[in-house]
């Protein structure tokens, strides 16, 4: 039985099981997604859920990040939830299009928190939802992707996991909670044909809160369905039309895919980064300047096409999600950082004219190798009659193309600054290196 399956190795999963690469892995992603956290306190959407939070109050048991405030555990995952996915700079496992870190981390920290725990038992409830939550969504690919927001489903089991391996759930009762987060999941896309991107990172959070909902009231006794991704009115059923757990299950506590999380190196939409680097391919080779592009032609897999193919975004979130806007900022300024999605520049008049001239297509040959790969060919044209071509199958920041440890701490003092001193972010920096060592994770955290 799958649910049942996935329910044992949770349950089960200690920190001291881990081969060495897991656990490396995990205290990469727990850094990257701290970073996107503290940066996430200054967007409108974070201090929106941050003000509903305050509002309605909570017992202080977990860190609202970056705040200087605490909440109740189940408050907590909501509001780390979305401060941590709402910069579009969060992590990605790639075979599920799916961000593993913002549900599981802010679940599985909250509950940490909640319940004094130690570092190592952090990292086991990190790993548990990791390869919990991107199994089942890798499971659930490609139909369910149409609809679905997968983060905002897989991420609601993934969080589950996490927060019933810290509550030391038996199999049984990871089981119920399973259960229980299934009968949660959403995440649906229309607010991309409507334009209002608030509701995405709204996914995450509450991916997070109900994963911990679940994991709460499971450990109370409270049961669940327990076929709740095979049975025939389950989660797989119900919103995927061809799903299979033959690939996933077979490496389950033998493979972890934790080891393979592609970090963003560009704080937009992951469907937009393989346009980015081949466009950094050709100013790389040939210094193309922006008053000489007559025009720019973007192939891409049709996914990339129909959820960052926006060709006129208007505010700082649509642009995120808009593979022209992306090049023509790639071209213009030779980077592609947080300053360049400040509305100011999304409305610049030249990198308005510059983003008109490309043209993004979807290609039925990069469509079939996606997402194992992440392909785009990007064609830039002159006013001279030059054309330079470009193509990328692996993003900067993918498995084969990884960040090296500086590249991701240097990330993290960039996102942290939004928030911490340059002392607190050092700080923050040697306590993550040695979080297995802390006795009570609560004082990884200063605010």
């Amino acid at each position: 039985m799958v649910t049942a399956t996935f329910a044992r190795f949770a349950a089960g999963l200690t920190c001291e099981s881990l081969p060495e690469e897991a656990r490396i892995a995990a205290h990469r992603v727990l850094l990257d997604w701290l970073g996107n956290a503290y940066t996430g306190v200054a967007t409108g959407a974070g201090r929106m859920v941050h003000g509903v939070v305050v509002e309605e109050g909570g017992v202080p048991e977990a860190t609202l990040i970056g705040f200087g405030a605490r909440s109740s555990a189940l408050n907590a995952a909501l509001v780390n939830g979305a401060t941590s996915h709402v910069g579009e700079y969060d992590d990605i496992y790639r075979s599920a299009i799916y961000h593993p870190g913002s549900p599981t981390i802010a679940a599985v920290l909250a509950v940490a928190e909640k319940l004094h725990a130690d570092g190592k038992r952090l990292i086991a409830g990190i790993v548990a939802g990791y390869e919990v939550g991107t199994r089942i969504g890798e499971a659930i690919m490609p139909f369910h992707y149409r609809y679905w927001h997968i983060t905002g489903t897989a991420g609601t089991f993934g969080a589950a996991a996490a927060a019933g391996n810290l509550l030391g759930l038996s199999e049984e009762q990871m089981t119920w909670a399973l259960g229980s987060a299934g009968s949660q999941a959403a995440g649906l896309w229309q607010f991309l044909e409507d334009g209002q991107m608030m509701t995405k990172p709204l996914h995450t959070p509450k991916a997070a809160s109900n994963g911990v909902l679940a994991a709460l009231l499971a450990k109370r006794g409270f049961n669940g369905a327990t076929r709740i991704l095979e049975g025939e009115k389950g989660f797989c059923a119900a919103t995927s039309t061809a799903w299979s757990f033959d690939k996933v299950l077979p490496t389950l506590g033998e493979h972890y895919n934790v080891v393979d999380t592609t970090f963003k190196a560009y704080p937009s939409c992951g469907h937009t980064h393989p346009a980015i680097d081949a466009t950094f391919g050709i100013l790389g080779s040939h210094g193309v300047r922006p008053e000489e592009v007559e025009s720019i032609l973007v192939r891409t897999y049709s996914v990339a096409h129909d959820i960052a193919g926006n060709p006129n975004p208007e505010t700082t979130y649509q642009a995120k999600f808009s593979i022209p806007y992306c090049v023509a900022i790639a071209l213009r300024f030779g980077r592609v950082g947080t300053a360049e999605f400040a509305q100011e520049r999304v409305v610049d008049p030249e990198t308005v004219a510059l983003m008109w001239r490309a043209k993004v297509e979807p290609d039925p040959e990069l469509s079939a190798i996606a997402p194992a790969k992440r392909p785009a060919i990007v064609r830039i044209t002159t006013r001279s009659g030059q054309s330079y071509s470009h193509r990328v199958d692996f993003r900067k920041g993918d498995p084969e193309n990884p960040p090296t440890q500086q590249e991701l701490e240097d990330k993290f003092r960039d996102l942290a600054s939004a928030t911490l001193s340059a002392e607190e972010a050092e700080a923050t920096l040697r306590a993550i290196a040695r979080v297995e060592e802390f006795q009570d994770v609560s004082s990884l955290l200063k605010r």
